[in-house]
């Protein structure tokens, strides 16, 4: 007994089909999409912007992108503007206590910064007349150095404000104050403070 076949039913085509080379579709060229990085006004101008002379909240990942100014060593931008002091706050995820300095690298999730603690201040003199006033303030920013190093200590939450610098191409931040955060709402509102201050420069203009 020969049983008939029955056509086979039309079944949707779910081939995968390709939508050619990505050169058709310009959006996909990551290059062409990058946002052009804005002109860093010149030198002459640095010092009208209030940000230039206060320590701007910054994350980890903000401190590693800053980019260096062509011509000026030492000297970083982000988003166009100058930025000389910033002010991180993370975890102390390592110590190292030395004669003339301490060292640590914070932690913010975003990524690591290394901040180096100098307990004898660059300038002092030790020839300097005990009572001159070049000496005094020595002797008092020594004593709030050494202060701090003793309250570092691996795992608090600290805040650290100082200027940008590099060391053996290794960005870091040269301390001018350092403190030790009790308050449990510090990072969200330093978090706060760093997207508060990214729109500010975006609209900063010089």
């Amino acid at each position: 007994m020969h049983m008939a076949l029955l056509p086979e039913p039309d079944l949707p085509d779910r081939s995968v089909k390709t939508a050619g080379p990505l050169h058709h579709y310009p959006h996909t060229d990551l290059e062409s999409i990058k946002e052009a990085a804005p002109t860093v006004p010149p030198v002459s101008r640095w010092g009208l912007a209030p940000s230039f002379w206060a320590h701007i909240p910054l994350l980890a990942a903000d401190v590693e992108a800053l980019q260096e100014v062509p011509g000026v060593p030492g000297s970083f931008a982000l988003r166009g503007q100058p930025v000389r002091r910033v002010e991180v706050l993370g975890v102390a995820v390592e110590v190292e206590c030395r004669d003339k300095s301490a060292r640590c690298i914070v932690d913010d999730g975003t990524g690591l910064v290394p901040a180096i603690l100098w307990l004898q201040p660059n300038g002092a003199s030790s020839d300097a007349p005990e009572d001159s006033r070049h000496a005094v303030a020595a002797g008092v920013e020594t004593a709030f150095a050494i202060k701090a190093a003793h309250e570092l200590q691996l795992g608090r939450l600290v805040r650290v404000q100082g200027r940008v610098t590099q060391y053996r191409g290794v960005r870091q931040v040269t301390v001018d104050a350092l403190q030790v955060e009790n308050n449990p709402n510090a990072e969200v509102l330093h978090w706060l403070d760093c997207i508060r201050m990214k729109k500010q420069l975006r609209q900063q203009q010089l």
